[in-house]
């Protein structure tokens, strides 16, 4: 973390937490979006429970089962960075970029994730999805 920001890794792991019902997620679930290995994922965690960012916890429902939760400050911290992201995007490609090769881009990158991603990446580019954060009221 340099200046208060989170480096693209750890605001991934957050922002797929972020997405998950109640900020909640379960750490195979959380692993496999993140496309990293279970051990991978496991130390990941561990540094941002010990940062404060994620709540780790067995389930209730199966004591085999973790789930990671994100915190307030985890929250703060994807909402910070995502400012400091979409402006440092801002700056160095979008303004380059006019809007119709902007929907472009979009509609090429959507059919190459239609083509080798999950189910959960087609139709992206309709539901208007970005890497922002979600807000919680």
């Amino acid at each position: 973390m340099r200046c208060g920001l989170l480096i693209i890794d750890d605001y991934d792991v957050l922002l797929t937490v972020n997405e998950g019902h109640e900020e909640t997620m379960r750490m195979s679930e959380l692993a496999s979006k993140v496309l990293l290995s279970n051990s991978g994922m496991t130390r990941r965690v561990a540094r941002l429970v010990e940062r404060g960012l994620l709540k780790r916890k067995q389930s209730t429902e199966d004591g085999r089962v973790f789930e990671v939760t994100l915190t307030k400050k985890g929250r703060d911290a994807l909402e910070t960075t995502w400012e400091f992201y979409q402006n440092r995007l801002q700056e160095v490609f979008i303004r380059f970029v006019s809007d119709k090769e902007s929907e472009q881009l979009g509609k090429i990158f959507q059919r190459i994730l239609d083509q080798i991603g999950g189910d959960e990446y087609r139709g992206l580019l309709k539901m208007g999805a970005t890497d922002a954060p979600r807000r919680r009221l």
